[in-house]
Order: C-alpha cells, then structure tokens, then sequence
C-alpha cells in the first residue's frame, strides 16, 4: 500500500502537480481503510474513556459534596473557636475567684462570730430589761405597800 502511494505521489509529480499539491491530493484520495480489529479496540477504548469520564464525574460530586461539609465543620470550628476564646479569661480568673470565695468565708466566718455577740448582748440585755422590770414592780410594791401603811 505504501509503494501505491508513492506510485501515485510520483506520478502526480510528474504529471505537473507541485510537491505540495501532489502531496495533498495522495492524502485525501489515498485513506486507507481501518482494520475491523483497531476499530474494535478503539471502541473498546472510548468505552472505557467514557466509564472513566463518569467516574471522574462522580468523584467530582463527592468533591464538591464533601468541601461543603469541610465548610461546615470549618464553620463549627470557627463558633467553637470563638466560645473558647470567650472562656480563656474565665478559666484564667478561677484562681483568683478561688482566693476571693476564701476570703468570703473568712468574712462570713467573722461575721457569724459578730452575730454571736451580738445575739448574746440582746440576751443579757433582754435579762438586764427584765430584772429591771421585775425591780421596778418590786420598788413600786414596796411603795404601794408603804403608801398603805401610811395611810392607815
């Protein structure tokens, strides 16, 4: 086939066709014909080109699905990044709010002793008001009982 075609490229040449136009001509009128057994394999080939082009697309929706959940978690990161941002100045106080309760107990502690004395105060002065009643009345009898002595 291939000596036919130089054949036939000669003999064009020859005929007065330029090298370019003798050139041309052979390659359009000289296409050969394509074996059954390259056809089939060819086909073979886009086939698998077409199974693996589908593939691919279904990777790229999986792609596409996933960077949206990436977003999503990124996005959840991002909230809870910002809530342990917020609670870093609280966790770093809890020391010194340590030290503060510790001082309140100690306060509360002196406080209850003071209501102690106090409500012990209230006490004796409640005693002191009562005996002082009782010596009041008790004056206030002498009198009377006097005032009636006298007065007999």
């Amino acid at each position: 086939m291939v000596t036919d075609t130089l054949q036939d490229f000669e003999a064009l040449q020859q005929s007065g066709f330029s090298e370019e136009q003798a050139r041309a001509l052979v390659q359009l009128l000289a296409r050969p014909g394509t074996d059954p057994e390259v056809v089939h394999r060819l086909d073979g080939i886009e086939q698998r080109f077409d199974r693996i082009d589908q593939r691919l697309d279904g990777i790229e929706q999986m792609l596409k699905q996933h960077s949206r959940i990436l977003a999503q978690h990124s996005q959840v990161l991002a909230e809870h990044s910002q809530m342990f941002a917020a609670m870093i100045p609280l966790v770093e106080r809890i020391p010194a709010l340590e030290q503060e309760v510790s001082d309140l107990r100690t306060d509360v502690k002196d406080l209850d002793r003071t209501v102690q004395v106090i409500e012990e105060r209230v006490k004796m002065e409640g005693r002191v008001t009562r005996m002082i009643n009782s010596t009041i009345i008790a004056v206030a009898a002498i009198g009377i009982g006097l005032l009636n002595f006298l007065t007999r």
